[in-house]
């Protein structure tokens, strides 16, 4: 092969492992329960392959923590708060792939309860790791340590929440305003970045979690993780 062939094909060959090595391959899991009266249905993700064994296996441990705490927890409603005989309580558990790239993982969970009345309770839970470490991120991680981010965050969301005031309860933007979003609830999309409430906190229920798209030019400043 002509070493300017050979060069190419190397050159292609590295950029294409890099492509490959900063993305997860990822299954799904399950647990099921089922009896006279209730139903347990959850999925979760399981990585596969990644950037190194050790890394990937720290991120599906606190992933099926959180996933077997949820599923403890629904044991012990049945056990503790349904009567006898009486059947209906429903526990799902789902999750979303939100980004796999740049040596980013990103999702979703969703826990969702319905033990009666008019509808169930649902919370949403972000997780977003660093595929090469292993870490689970936090808001603050993505930005420099001085950088405004909590301003730019509640300045954006406040004005998307004004511009559509009659979704929202009234005291919305207070609560906004006054959130923290150190460790806030959000997820990354490429490109975006997207931060939510959960249902109830400043919308009705049929809104669910409201979430806030803010794209990645508004904050690049700040930024010290691309994504």
């Amino acid at each position: 092969m002509p070493k300017k062939h050979l060069a190419l094909f190397f050159a292609i060959f590295f950029i294409s492992t890099l492509a490959f090595a900063s993305s997860a391959t990822i299954l799904g899991g399950s647990i099921n329960y089922t009896s006279r009266t209730m139903e347990i249905d959850i999925a979760y993700p399981v990585l596969i392959d990644g950037t190194n064994k050790k890394a990937i296996q720290k991120i599906n441990n606190t992933i099926k923590r959180d996933i077997d705490n949820s599923y403890n927890y629904f044991l012990e409603y049945r056990k503790h708060y349904i009567p006898k005989g009486r059947p209906g309580f429903q526990g799902n558990v789902s999750y979303v792939i939100e980004m796999n790239e740049k040596d980013l993982l990103s999702l979703t969970i969703t826990y969702y309860e319905y033990t009666g009345g008019a509808h169930g309770i649902s919370e949403q839970i972000g997780y977003t790791f660093e595929l090469s470490s292993g870490n689970r991120l936090f808001l603050k991680d993505l930005f420099k340590t001085d950088y405004p981010y909590n301003d730019i965050l509640k300045e954006q969301v406040v004005q998307e929440i004004v511009q559509n005031s009659s979704d929202y309860f009234q005291d919305a933007k207070d609560h906004v305003l006054e959130n923290d979003f150190s460790f806030g609830s959000f997820y990354l999309k490429p490109n975006n970045l997207v931060v939510y409430f959960g249902v109830y906190d400043i919308a009705p229920y049929y809104l669910g979690s409201p979430e806030f798209i803010i794209p990645k030019e508004i904050l690049s400043e700040g930024l010290i993780i691309d994504f």
